[in-house]
């Protein structure tokens, strides 16, 4: 009877962590609760399997450790730039067509902040699984625990951007400087967008209602003369 009550708890639990998971808006207590979610399953999963068989929550156990004695190695010096670039820009254009939620971070509902956020956090923990740079993954957790709107990504977001400079426009000509992955800021700070390369772009708008790829034509003339400001991911800046 103890023991079923302890994996109604579980359950309980693990539906609770996959419902925040899947719920698109991100604040701090959301966060905290997953956090904290997450330890509750990890946890009471090996003391269930623990009582039922010693050695599988053991496993368990020391595949919990195995990850947190990776997370704890040093990384690598420096990250190859262009290999994150690349799986950023993919990372992006995965996001295409998600509907627009304001303070949405997953592929549910989505808001300009949060898709630049999103990508380069889904990059960075895929570039270190596959380099094997706990560093990068750790950067990504780093990433997700920290919240930064339009305005402190154009300001330095904690130090994770990096700023290229202001442009009295977003036309890439006033601005050559400008690199594939760069972050768009309005002046007025209320929205991002990022740059794809050859003169494409990605946001997340609330009047167009979904993420969507775009060049700076047609009914997106008007944003042409819109005045940024060009910031860079430190993970994607030559000194890093």
């Amino acid at each position: 009877m103890k023991t079923r009550f302890l994996w109604y708890i579980w359950t309980a639990c693990l539906l609770g962590l996959i419902a925040l998971l899947a719920f698109p808006i991100r604040t701090g207590k959301i966060r905290l609760a997953i956090v904290l979610l997450l330890a509750a399953v990890w946890v009471g999963l090996i003391v269930l399997t623990a009582l039922r068989k010693w050695w599988l929550g053991a496993g368990i156990a020391a595949v919990m450790l195995a990850a947190g004695i990776f997370l704890s190695l040093p990384g690598r010096a420096t990250i190859d730039t262009a290999a994150l670039r690349d799986l950023y820009l993919h990372r992006l254009q995965r996001y295409a067509n998600v509907i627009y939620v304001y303070g949405g971070e997953n592929s549910l509902g989505i808001d300009c902040s949060g898709l630049v956020r999103r990508a380069m956090m889904d990059a960075l923990f895929l570039y270190g699984i596959r380099e094997h740079d706990p560093a990068a993954v750790r950067s990504a957790l780093r990433l997700w625990w920290r919240d930064a709107n339009a305005i402190e990504l154009g300001n330095g977001a904690h130090g994770d951007t990096r700023p290229v400079g202001a442009s009295p426009s977003v036309e890439l000509a006033q601005h050559p400087g400008v690199a594939p992955g760069d972050l768009a800021v309005t002046a007025t700070g209320s929205h991002v967008l990022a740059y794809l390369g050859n003169e494409v772009w990605i946001e997340a708008e609330p009047n167009v209602g979904h993420t969507h790829i775009f060049t700076l034509t047609g009914p997106f003339q008007a944003l042409a003369n819109e005045r940024v400001k060009f910031v860079r991911w430190r993970w994607l800046s030559a000194n890093q």
